[in-house]
């Protein structure tokens, strides 16, 4: 499972600065904006809330968990989308996985989000390009079985078919400045 995308999306900048400082950063907009995605899901949503340099966090239920969500803003359109449910965020979680699929598929058919690849850690930091989808096939019907469910989504409903590995963006190569020494 890839708990993370970069995404390249169309919203306005919502950073407020003074005298060269950031007073508030940006990223509400699309924050906002993703956790309407679910809500229009049926999904209980918390508010939008700042977690100050590090972008907006939201909270989605969904059944028994709650599943945490941060957006980073990095300028120029350019986000990246993390998703917690509990230790890492890589660690396998069949609701979780749901949620990041009918998220893609939300995204897919929303123009405003133009390229969205999801990734793991070790892809940003070793500069290796996304994927189309959250959850590769195999890793999905594994996710199903644990969750009792077999059954898989058929691949319209994940969202994005195409797995076109674009070079690396802006986000990987600031993201780098995170790798571990």
């Amino acid at each position: 499972m890839r708990p993370a995308a970069e995404i390249i999306a169309d919203f306005p900048d919502d950073a407020v600065e003074e005298d060269g400082e950031f007073v508030v950063f940006g990223g509400r907009g699309i924050a906002e904006a993703l956790a309407e995605k679910f809500g229009g899901l049926g999904y209980v949503i918390e508010p939008v809330e700042s977690e100050g340099m590090k972008g907006w966090f939201f909270v989605v239920a969904a059944e028994k968990k709650r599943i945490v969500f941060q957006v980073t803003d990095f300028g120029d359109g350019e986000y990246l989308l993390l998703s917690y449910s509990g230790g890492w965020p890589q660690n396998p979680d069949p609701q979780r996985a749901r949620l990041l699929l009918q998220l893609n598929a939300e995204l897919a058919r929303d123009s405003r989000f133009r390229e969205v690849r999801w990734v793991v850690r070790d892809d940003i930091h070793a500069g290796t390009p996304g994927h189309s989808s959250p959850v590769d096939e195999d890793d999905l019907a594994a996710l199903m079985e644990k969750a009792g469910k077999p059954e898989k989504p058929s691949p319209s409903s994940t969202g994005r078919t195409a797995d076109s590995d674009p070079p690396v963006g802006p986000v990987r190569r600031l993201l780098g400045i995170f790798k571990r020494r």
